[in-house]
């Protein structure tokens, strides 16, 4: 989580259109596309293997994730298929 927190822009700190928090929904993460998990398995995660990064807008996670996203901006993190 420490790595990915270290990298601009700042992923965790989404601010909505008025200036105001995301209104209870929290960034999500996804591992290679699959399904949207809480920003709390970074904690846990190995990132050996990591080669990307990206931060969907609310709008971009809405059109790859639909409903799942429930309005959040989401990361998803990519890794080599070789490991």
């Amino acid at each position: 989580m420490s790595a990915i927190r270290s990298l601009p822009p700042n992923f965790f700190a989404y601010r909505g259109p008025t200036g105001s928090e995301t209104n209870g929904n929290e960034v999500m993460v996804s591992h290679d596309y699959g399904p949207l998990q809480s920003v709390q398995t970074l904690k846990g995660m190995n990132t050996m293997g990591l080669v990307e990064v990206r931060y969907l807008k609310p709008e971009e996670a809405a059109l790859r994730f639909g409903l799942n996203a429930n309005g959040a901006p989401v990361i998803v993190l990519l890794h080599n298929k070789n490991q």
